[in-house]
Formats: C-alpha cells, sequence, structure tokens
C-alpha cells in the first residue's frame, strides 16, 4: 500500500512532448518518475510552481503536464510562509484521490516528491522525498572559485546568490526532518549530503532511469545535415557531445581545442556538438570563434536534439565515433550514460568525486581533465580503433545496474519509506515492505577486456 506521490517541479521545465527536447535534464527525469508511479497507481499529479514577482497572495490555477494532472502554483517569496505553506496544503487536497484509493496509506494524503528544494521549507507536511538534480553552489565554488562559478550558473551573481541561499534553506529542512529523505541518483550527491549534515540512513539511492528503446519512425532519424555529416565521419574518427545547455559547467572548450589541435596534426578528426536551443547562439558562437576557418567544415554545431533522435545519433555513431563528456562538475550526466547504453564508447573526466556518471565507465575510458589530457586519450583510441567496440560490450554489463525497472523500484520503495512515516520520529528503511531502499554502490565497469556473458535467452 502506497500513498499517493505528488511531483513539485519548476513549470520552466514543463514541455509539451515526453520526447523533448528537455530544457534541462529535471523534465525527462520527473515524466520518467510519473510514469513510474501511475504505472503503481499511485501518481496524484503535479505541482507546477512559478515565482512571480510582486505578486502578494498565491495561487493555484488547473493545468496538466502532458496526459497528467497538476495544478500552477504561482508566489513570491516576499509572502508570508504561513500563505505559501496553505496554499501548498490546498494542493495536495485538491489532488488527492477522492475517495482515497485502496491503495492509498490509510488515506493519508499526498506525499510531496520535489525536484530541487526550493518549497521544501513551505511544505506542510514533515515527510516527503526531494532529488537534487542541480549542483550545489557550495560545491562548484570550492571546485571552480566564485568566478568561474557565477558563469556556470547562467545569471551570474544574484543568481547564484539566490540558489545559495535556497539551497541553505532547504538543506536546514533536509537536517531537521526526519521524515524526508533524499532520493539520488548520484554517489557525488549523495556524498555532498551527507558531508552536509544529512544522516545516511535518509540518503536513499536509486538506479538511473536510462530509457534507450530504439524507434522505428522515421521521424526520429537524424536531420540530413547530421546523416551527412555522420557519413562523412565515417572515414575519420566522429568525436559527439550533447547537452540541454552549453554552460560552462559542460567545458565543451576543452573538446573544441582538443579536437582543434588534432587536426592541426593531420589527424582525421570530425566534431558534432548539440546543444542549447536554436536562439540560443552565444555560447554556440564562443565555441565557433576558437575554430580556425580552415577547419570550419570538420565542425557541425547543432541545436539539442528531442531525445528520440539524438538516441538514433549514438546509434549512428557507433563504431565509428566517440562520446566525450568533458564537465568539469556534473551531478550525474545522463547523456553519457545514455550514450554509452546505446552502445557508443563514451570517456569522461577522471573526476569521481565531481563527475557523477564516473562511476559507470571504465578507468582507462577516462581521461585527465584538461586539453591535454582529452588529446592524449583520443590518440590512444586512433591508434587502437578496437576501443570504439567497447561501448557495446559495457552497456550489456550495465543492463543489470540501471534502468527503467530499476529506477522503478528504487523509487516505490523510497515512496514507502517516506509514506511510513507518522511522527517527527526517524523511520528505518528496514521496516519498509520489499527490498531496502538504501545508499548503493555500483559496480565500476573496469576491465580492459569485454567480459564473459552467458546468453539471456
Amino acid at each position: 500500500m502506497l500513498p499517493p506521490v505528488a511531483i513539485v517541479l519548476n513549470r520552466r521545465f514543463r514541455t509539451p512532448t515526453d520526447d523533448g527536447p528537455f530544457p534541462v535534464g529535471a523534465s525527462h527525469f520527473s515524466l520518467v518518475a510519473a510514469h513510474a508511479l501511475a504505472e503503481a497507481a499511485c501518481f496524484a499529479g503535479f505541482i507546477l510552481y512559478h515565482r512571480t514577482p510582486g505578486i502578494q497572495t498565491p495561487s493555484l490555477n488547473r493545468s496538466h503536464f502532458l496526459d497528467y494532472p497538476a495544478l500552477e502554483l504561482n508566489f513570491d517569496f516576499g509572502v508570508k510562509e504561513s500563505l505559501l505553506r496553505s496554499t501548498l496544503q490546498s494542493a495536495l487536497e485538491q489532488l488527492s484521490p477522492s475517495p482515497p484509493s485502496s491503495r492509498t496509506l490509510d488515506g493519508l494524503p499526498p506525499l510531496l516528491y520535489h525536484q530541487t528544494g526550493v518549497l521544501l521549507p513551505y511544505a506542510p507536511q514533515d515527510r516527503g522525498l526531494v532529488t537534487h538534480h542541480g549542483p550545489f553552489v557550495s560545491d562548484v565554488v570550492r571546485l571552480l572559485g566564485k568566478d568561474r562559478a557565477q558563469g556556470a550558473f547562467r545569471g551570474g551573481r544574484e543568481k547564484m546568490i539566490y540558489l545559495e541561499q535556497a539551497q541553505r534553506a532547504g538543506l536546514e529542512v533536509l537536517r531537521s526532518s526526519p521524515g524526508i529523505y533524499a532520493l539520488e541518483i548520484s554517489a557525488v550527491q549523495e556524498k555532498s549530503l551527507i558531508s552536509q549534515g544529512i544522516p545516511t540512513v535518509r540518503v536513499l539511492r536509486a538506479a538511473p532511469p536510462v530509457v534507450v528503446h530504439s524507434s522505428e519512425s522515421g521521424e526520429d532519424d537524424p536531420p540530413q545535415q547530421v546523416e551527412e555529416f555522420i557519413d562523412n565521419a565515417s572515414k575519420g574518427l566522429l568525436l559527439l557531445t550533447a547537452a540541454s545547455r552549453l554552460d560552462d559547467f559542460k567545458n565543451i572548450r576543452d573538446l573544441v581545442d582538443a579536437a582543434s589541435r588534432l587536426r592541426g596534426e593531420g589527424l582525421d578528426i570530425f566534431v558534432l556538438i548539440a546543444g542549447d536551443s536554436h536562439d540560443r547562439t552565444t555560447e554556440r558562437d564562443a565555441l565557433k570563434s576558437r575554430i580556425l576557418h580552415s577547419q570550419d567544415e570538420f565542425f557541425l554545431f547543432v541545436e539539442r536534439f528531442p531525445r528520440k533522435q539524438m538516441l538514433n545519433v549514438f546509434r549512428r555513431a557507433r563504431g565509428i565515433g566517440v562520446f566525450v563528456f568533458s564537465s568539469v562538475f556534473e551531478t550525474f550526466g545522463m547523456t553519457p550514460l545514455e550514450a554509452l547504453c546505446c552502445g557508443l564508447t563514451t570517456v569522461v573526466p577522471d573526476l569521481p568525486r565531481w563527475i557523477g556518471v564516473a562511476e559507470y565507465i571504465p578507468s582507462h575510458l577516462r581521461f585527465k581533465p584538461g586539453v591535454e589530457g582529452l588529446t592524449e586519450l583520443l590518440k590512444c583510441i586512433l591508434q587502437n580503433r578496437s576501443l570504439l567496440q567497447e561501448g557495446e560490450w559495457i552497456a550489456e554489463k550495465l543492463r543489470d545496474l540501471v534502468g527503467y525497472r530499476r529506477f522503478q523500484q528504487d523509487l516505490l520503495r523510497a515512496v514507502a519509506i517516506a509514506g511510513s512515516v507518522r511522527s517527527r520520529h526517524p523511520v528505518s528503511p528496514s521496516s519498509a515492505p520489499g527490498r531496502t531502499c538504501t545508499p548503493a554502490t555500483h559496480a565500476c565497469v573496469r576491465s580492459s577486456k569485454p567480459p564473459r556473458t552467458r546468453s539471456r535467452r
């Protein structure tokens, strides 16, 4: 028996289709979570919050997110906490099944599942779940310094200050509320939360919800320009990367500089970079400015792909290309894991403390951070093209560690744990039905040789 769950999400992250393109990773993650909960008959709907500067009284409006029910919550942080808290309570009551479903936990109201800690201080309950998709400002400043961190957050100093204040308030609530659990897919976030005083027992791990089913629809084929570029690159080595946003976190200039250097040495390198919307050109133009005019034809920049189209690009690149993930800080990195699960060899910086997806990448496919380290690894791949085949056997080995069903099991166990809280006393995860949803340690794929696998048929 599970309580119904309401997912709390920033309204800006809503998309018109379930295929994107997605403005941020939390958009797709939230839809996968909603589907997993709906399959278990315990999804109440979305609460889509939107900050409206100057508004005096929070308001709720009926809406939808694709086929799911939703309420839009309009508010400003200047309103009284009690008003915002009571409005969230009203949203929960409106989303509550009536009469209570037999699958709910004694008719309890929906459990809030936050996709950020922004509204945690105003939650009307002291039970719930939260997943932190974005990095903590304090971690980024510690790694990059204040000046570079401001550029990475797209919005400069004011946005960074606002984020840090909101994160601190959310973490304080998480620390002091025994009934609120963090559900993370990233070891980076798990360790950060524990280092900031969140009890280990309340930091749960879930398998990444990677879904890479092939699509037979011709509508999901890559654009002709991309198809022709990939075909032309098959005579050399294709380097590709894809991201929702080409911000400083992605550090794509290292990829551009390394590729430009390799081409300058006479090596047959082609680079495909997808990211940002069509009208967001600032970052693309800055990257293009780093390329010699004589090399322009070997670099292709396109806007971010719809998801199914992106996965088909990864499949087309198998055996002739490498997905290059050059981020300096990434709480997880779902896109490189999706590329790897499509059988595309993927390389990442050797920064397991700051790059969540690194735990799934073999050590010989990690590079020393920076242009020199990336260039060295790409030269190794050019000299040993058998490495281009490794993506497929690594993908096979990852099937038992990641995927939708594993994620759904972990999510429902977390709901059972948080939903069983009736008072302000800690609840041991072992008291929840089924296998304990506790911090997980995923095995790294480190062998340099393909594993022997038995047939699953």
